[in-house]
């Protein structure tokens, strides 16, 4: 099962092309075919495509011959994500072959909840803010949320782990709210498109093609959004005197 993944939540955009389980074995079963990795200059939606296009192509395959598409949902910056989601939904209409995604915090806690254990999963939202969610064996247990670091894992009883993008005064925090927690707060940049793989395999057996209304990205808070500078308000076309 050929498979395309798409990774643009983070500062390092991925994509890799592996090969998946058809059947119920574990995701340590899959193959990496290849991957790349790159930091975005900001023509986002086109380097992805011409990546895209490349990788697929490098392997002697065409868009029809893959099975499915992963996709990061985010959180991450709205146009890295509007460019993967927009990307995989584009690619999934156009084959007839299902997709599925998983979020950031989740696919961070994946070596982790797949060994069992339960998760605080923390993001570096900018302006003060922090994304963070709780994520168990099964899955997403609450979240994802946005505040303060005060509000990160409140009312959150027991973790194994705390994990993701964790400064010095919130680790500090969290190791007095979680005493009994390990602290993972390396991010593996990478290979984060290999581990839409791993942590996605199963939700993508499971999806449907032309099912896509799932793949909705996780903004948490609306784009910033400022006029251009070469445009003047007022009003368009001949004045009246």
């Amino acid at each position: 099962m050929h498979a395309l993944c798409v990774e643009t939540a983070g500062p390092l955009y991925g994509v890799a092309l592996v090969d998946l389980p058809a059947g119920p074995a574990g995701a340590g079963d899959a193959g990496p075919l290849a991957e790349v990795t790159w930091r975005t200059s900001g023509r986002h939606g086109a380097e992805l495509a011409s990546r895209i296009e490349a990788l697929v192509a490098d392997h002697g395959l065409r868009m029809g011959d893959l099975d499915g598409f992963l996709v990061d949902l985010g959180p991450g910056s709205y146009a890295g994500l509007r460019a993967g989601v927009s990307t995989v939904l584009a690619l999934a209409s156009a084959t007839g072959k299902p997709a599925a995604g998983v979020g950031r915090l989740e696919l961070d806690a994946t070596p982790f909840r797949q060994a069992g254990m339960r998760c605080l999963a923390v993001h570096d939202a900018g302006g003060g803010d922090w994304a963070w969610a709780v994520v168990g064996p099964g899955g997403m247990e609450s979240g994802p949320r946005l505040g303060p670091a005060g509000s990160v894992g409140e009312s959150v009883p027991e973790v194994d782990v705390v994990l993701g993008e964790v400064d010095a005064p919130l680790a500090d925090a969290l190791r007095a709210r979680f005493p009994g927690a390990r602290f993972a707060v390396a991010r593996p940049w990478l290979r984060q498109a290999w581990w839409l793989a791993v942590g996605g395999w199963e939700r993508l057996r499971a999806a449907r093609a032309g099912d896509l209304a799932a793949l909705q990205p996780w903004y948490l808070r609306e784009p910033k959004i400022t006029p251009s500078p070469k445009v003047r308000a007022g009003p368009i076309g001949p004045s009246e005197g």
